[in-house]
């Protein structure tokens, strides 16, 4: 038996142990006297426990993303359209150094979407500020 196949044995009779333990006593009367049955479907793509392969930011969507950034006006927005369109670390990255913003391996998520946030929205609203003007 190949390594997947018994992957698959061993899920069906995990499954299997659960439906059985989540029956009451009836239920499981019922079962063991034939007069019901216990249903299990197999998809072998429903369990899918391996990330999914999917395509780094690309550069022109890097480029529309500084583009909304520098029309955002408050620092939510921006931060929101990140959480959107870049949701792995690795595309924060990639876009951090897009915009030439040092980014450490060691930095988390938040970290360096806060970093992109600043450097793109925060300095204009601070600027704005200490200039007292009102856009």
């Amino acid at each position: 038996m190949k390594r997947t196949e018994k992957k698959i044995v061993v899920d069906l009779l995990r499954d299997l142990a659960k439906k059985i333990s989540s029956l009451d006593e009836k239920e499981f009367d019922d079962l063991i006297n034939g007069s019901s049955q216990i249903e299990i479907n197999i998809d072998p793509k429903e369990k899918s426990k391996g990330k999914e392969k999917r395509e780094p930011v690309s550069e022109a969507l890097m480029r529309d993303i500084r583009h909304v950034l520098e029309l955002s006006k408050s620092r939510e927005e921006g931060a929101a359209l990140l959480r959107e369109k870049c949701s792995t670390k690795e595309d924060l990255t990639r876009l951090a150094k897009y915009l030439d913003l040092p980014v450490q391996k060691s930095d988390k998520i938040g970290q360096i979407l806060e970093r992109i946030v600043e450097a793109t929205i925060g300095y204009r609203i601070r600027s704005t500020a200490i200039q007292g003007e009102k856009r």
